[in-house]
């Protein structure tokens, strides 16, 4: 399922993909998993950019490209709100504990 996920583009299109209308996908969402489909999309796009900031040395706005994020402006937005602390930092922070 996560690999999915991070496939997904909008709740509109994984509604289509399961055969479901949009709000019947949010209501199941939500009475399940306590959350809406597009702050699991959000989420899962948060974690892939976590992976690809410690594992590699892609630059922000190419991480930002390719977990789904419209700019280097949105995924900062809400990797702050999810992680606590902007990408550049989070990166900064995790290489200095590890090495």
């Amino acid at each position: 399922l996560v690999a999915q996920i991070s496939t997904i583009v909008s709740v509109e299109e994984w509604a289509a993909r399961t055969g479901v209308s949009r709000r019947v996908l949010e209501r199941r969402f939500q009475s399940s998993l306590g959350r809406s489909p597009h702050a699991m999309i959000q989420h899962e796009r948060v974690e892939r950019a976590k992976s690809l900031l410690t594992t590699t040395d892609l630059a922000v706005g190419i991480i930002a490209e390719r977990c789904g994020f419209q700019s280097n402006e949105r995924l900062t937005v809400n990797f702050r709100e999810s992680v606590g602390v902007p990408p550049a930092t989070y990166r900064r922070d995790s290489r200095a504990k590890s090495g």
